[in-house]
């Protein structure tokens, strides 16, 4: 079963409206988190201003990263899936294709192939699990018709 509305690729960058409302977030985070450390209502409060300040500015450091990485993160196709750790693998040489929670960060892209496998965590993507799920089936299925039909 074929879907016309898919693509003969798909490119699936960070989703980068999700990391624009989190920066902005992280950024109120930081203030306060400064604003107590500098004026603490209680002197025991200090430390709390320090500790929310230091989290609020490393995830703001990496949530940055990842809302200016504008390289794709997962390109599919009929001939196969690339993701950003993990070089091009055909179809061909892909197994166990699942989307799993596999640790408590969230949901990942699992599969094997010839030599090795890949876990890529898909939660800060611009695509969500169901989506995901639905194009690989798409893509795998385009190619099983064009191995059977070449």
């Amino acid at each position: 079963m074929d879907d016309l509305s898919i693509p003969q690729e798909t490119v699936i960058y960070y989703a980068r409206k999700r990391k624009i409302i989190e920066t902005s977030i992280l950024i109120i985070g930081l203030i306060a988190g400064i604003y107590y450390a500098i004026f603490p209502v209680h002197s025991d409060e200090r430390w709390n201003g320090v500790i929310l300040a230091a989290l609020a500015g490393g995830f703001l450091y990496l949530n940055g990263n990842m809302a200016n990485n504008k390289e794709p993160q997962i390109i599919l196709n009929d001939k196969g899936i690339q993701t950003s750790t993990c070089d091009f693998k055909s179809w061909e040489e892909i197994t166990n294709v699942k989307i799993d929670l596999y640790s408590k960060m969230g949901n990942f892209l699992l599969y094997d192939y010839t030599d090795g496998d890949e876990k890529f965590f898909i939660g800060n993507l611009d695509t969500d699990e169901k989506q995901l799920k639905y194009l690989i089936k798409i893509y795998q299925y385009r190619y099983n018709v064009r191995q059977k039909n070449p």
